[in-house]
């Protein structure tokens, strides 16, 4: 399985070959260009050699979905997400952030179950319209890889709005009866939910 369609763990994805050359063709019928994603990996601090592998991979990934599209530039923003660290040193973040320019340091203690993706949330709606209001927003972990040709293919039949995209899970608590969320390595979610949350 080559993941197709799926979001799958980091060790199963081989790197793309290199360019070829810089040639772009026409997209594939059916496919929008213009559909716009922002992903949004969250990860810590001490992950630097997990970020730096997923920058790698993401810029060829990325290259090769705009050579897909037959666009100079890519629709997909991909940033990383980190709390505070708890000890309050921020230089090594800002050091990175600087080199890089793809990190954003949320208002927020770095922590796992305690609000950091509503966090992000919030912050893609405050910064939405500096965004080029991405019509996707995707929450991934930085334990996973899309694959952005795949990925953007399975997305081109969602609606544009009201859409909430990812592999469901359904379990049951007693007197609160059944609920139904997305779990996994990541999930989708329209713009406008994204701006109603």
């Amino acid at each position: 399985d080559n993941g197709c369609g799926k979001l799958v763990s980091e060790g199963s994805i081989a790197p793309l070959p290199p360019m070829v050359d810089d040639t772009y063709i026409k997209p594939p019928p059916g496919i929008d260009p213009k559909v716009t994603i922002f992903i949004g990996i969250l990860t810590v601090y001490e992950k630097i050699e997990i970020r730096n592998y997923l920058r790698d991979m993401y810029k060829h990934n990325n290259a090769a979905l705009a050579r897909y599209l037959g666009v100079q530039e890519s629709p997909v923003t991909i940033k990383f997400f980190l709390g505070l660290p708890k000890d309050g040193k921020v230089d090594k973040i800002n050091k990175e952030s600087e080199k890089y320019g793809d990190m954003v340091v949320l208002n927020i203690t770095e922590n796992k179950e305690e609000g950091k993706t509503l966090k992000f949330f919030d912050w893609f709606a405050e910064n939405a319209s500096i965004l080029r209001n991405d019509n996707y927003m995707l929450k991934a972990d930085d334990d996973s890889f899309i694959h952005l040709i795949h990925y953007y293919r399975d997305i081109q039949d969602l609606p544009r709005e009201r859409a909430y995209y990812g592999l469901l899970l359904n379990y049951t608590l007693i007197n609160e009866g059944t609920n139904v969320y997305m779990w996994g390595m990541g999930y989708t979610i329209s713009r406008d939910l994204v701006m109603d949350i």
